[in-house]
């Protein structure tokens, strides 16, 4: 199970992937998103791939369990 205290780990590392930044991300910042959103929503089943809408789906999966901290 992943603690909340990597997951801020995370957002602290690569805060220029989320809001108000929105940095278009590298392969590895994008396949890290989705490892991430996997560890802190298992049951969203975010698979990596290039497309626009299921990265921000797989942000979003991450912004809020940094809400729910």
């Amino acid at each position: 199970m992943i603690s909340m205290e990597e997951v801020k780990q995370f957002y602290q590392t690569y805060k220029q992937l989320f809001p108000p930044v929105n940095s278009k991300p590298t392969q590895l910042e994008r396949d890290l998103m989705f490892k991430m959103a996997n560890l802190v929503n298992p049951t969203g089943n975010h698979k990596p791939s290039s497309c626009g809408r299921c990265y921000y789906n797989a942000r979003a999966a991450v912004i809020k369990a940094l809400k729910n901290l």
